[in-house]
């Protein structure tokens, strides 16, 4: 099981502390111009992508298209349906107005389905 850290000062997501403004804030996916980054794109980071590759990009799907996704990121958009229903999924609760805590908890089970533990670092 591969661990994956998100902290609360770098994870992209949805809010009411930021207003939930979708389209100042979320227009990019996996990375902002700020460096802030979605669940999916703190994973794909984890698995070895580069961050100037995830900025602008809106999906692990994208990575893949682009060519820069590695076998990591793939386990999430291959062939097999369940692993793009999970990728959906994960970027569906990350842009909810659902409090931190419960997006984590929402999280959890996708993210182990797909080998993945969250270590959830809201103070970091």
């Amino acid at each position: 099981m591969k661990t994956l850290i998100i902290r609360g000062s770098e994870w992209l997501r949805k809010n009411k502390r930021n207003g939930g403004s979708w389209k100042e804030r979320y227009m990019v996916s996996l990375m902002n111009d700020q460096g802030e980054m979605c669940c999916l794109g703190i994973m794909s980071r984890e698995c070895g992508v580069p961050e100037n590759e995830l900025l602008n990009r809106s999906s692990p799907e994208v990575l893949a298209v682009g060519g820069v996704a590695n076998a990591c990121v793939l386990e999430w958009v291959g062939i097999d349906k369940e692993n793009n229903k999970n990728a959906v999924n994960a970027m569906n609760i990350n842009d909810t107005l659902l409090k931190d805590d419960e997006k984590i908890k929402r999280l959890r089970p996708i993210f182990k389905d797909q080998g993945w533990e969250i270590d959830w670092r809201p103070n970091e």
